[in-house]
């Protein structure tokens, strides 16, 4: 579909990403507290593996983001 009418669809990309670029360029404490939904999309944090699942399949020790951030 985005095909269709590239432009377009960059435009609307842009727009709705917009917002958490530009809260993630203040930091990731910052950003997590705008916007709680991206929490499940960070893996690894200060070194430290803070996705469970990632975690698990790569047998890594995890740690929540809570205790690391």
């Amino acid at each position: 579909m985005p095909s269709l009418c590239p432009g377009y669809a960059s435009k609307v990309l842009e727009k709705v990403t917009l917002p958490y670029v530009t809260e993630l360029a203040r930091g990731l404490k910052p950003a997590i507290q705008a916007f709680p939904e991206i929490q499940p999309g960070i893996n690894v944090y200060k070194g430290r593996v803070v996705n469970k699942e990632v975690a698990d399949i790569h047998r890594l020790l995890f740690e929540p983001l809570s205790r690391v951030a």
